[in-house]
């Protein structure tokens, strides 16, 4: 009799069956389940189908122990994109300076963009200064606008060594429009002036993905985790009604308060 599959954790009829809502609480419920028997993640990460490897990870990505962190730093070496994204976001969450090299190399190297933007978005959380090479290197040649941007929000939390002249020698080259906004923002925390005037010019515009990626991307990365919650149900249920005149005052009240925190423009 042929030995059962080790990856044969749903009967394959079932799985094929099953809609995408169900195979989602089928990995989740199996992977959640396992917090107690850390072996099983083996399987999880070995797993040939993309789908069950890339969920998996997003399950466990907010659990902590020394098996899931070993699981996630496993997973940075896995052949699919949302594997590799989901667990550098994952271990940047752990904020230990011990994966920073690794951080550092999927910034450097990685062929995904996605997968970039999420290492320099995890090493800006661990936020030790010894990654500001790296990510100065990717602010000045990343191909990708996302990852250039990400990485001017890094260097901010990180609070690298000449970070303000690298961040305006960025601007000054950048000519990607929402990349341009990020950056600005990342200037308006040292009381530019002119990145202030560039932030509220943006908060004027009547595209609403430049608005979105302003309230769902860019402050995020500058304010309190609380504070920024509480605007971005305020303003998702405004911009629902499409109504861009009460969505800019609301942007405009909340850098208000930015300013409060931040000091006036100098």
């Amino acid at each position: 009799m042929a030995k059962p599959s080790r990856y044969s954790i749903w009967p394959r009829e079932v799985w094929k069956a099953a809609t995408q809502a169900e195979r989602v609480a089928m990995v989740d419920e199996y992977a959640l389940g396992s917090l107690d028997d850390p072996e099983r993640f083996l399987v999880l990460l070995e797993h040939p189908h993309d789908f069950v490897r890339a969920r998996s990870v997003c399950a466990l990505a907010r659990q902590d122990t020394p098996a899931i962190r070993a699981f996630m730093r496993a997973a940075m070496t896995d052949s699919v994109d949302s594997v590799r994204e989901a667990a550098a976001d994952a271990i940047g969450l752990y904020r230990d300076r011990r994966d920073i090299i690794r951080l550092t190399i999927a910034l450097a190297g990685d062929p995904s963009w996605f997968v970039r933007s999420s290492a320099a978005d995890a090493l800006g959380t661990i936020g030790h200064r010894s990654a500001s090479a790296a990510l100065k290197a990717a602010l000045r040649y990343d191909s990708a606008p996302i990852v250039r941007r990400n990485a001017a929000a890094a260097l901010v939390a990180v609070r690298a060594k000449h970070t303000h002249r690298a961040l305006v020698e960025a601007l000054a080259r950048e000519r990607n429009a929402f990349s341009r906004i990020g950056i600005s923002i990342g200037l308006y925390t040292f009381g530019d002036r002119a990145a202030r005037r560039r932030l509220h010019h943006a908060m004027r515009s009547g595209n609403m993905l430049i608005l979105s990626n302003i309230f769902n991307v860019d402050l995020a990365d500058y304010v309190r985790q609380e504070d920024y919650d509480g605007f971005r149900r305020r303003a998702s249920r405004i911009m629902e009604t499409h109504d861009l005149e009460v969505v800019r005052e609301e942007a405009a009240a909340f850098i208000a308060r930015l300013d409060a925190r931040l000091g006036p423009a100098a």
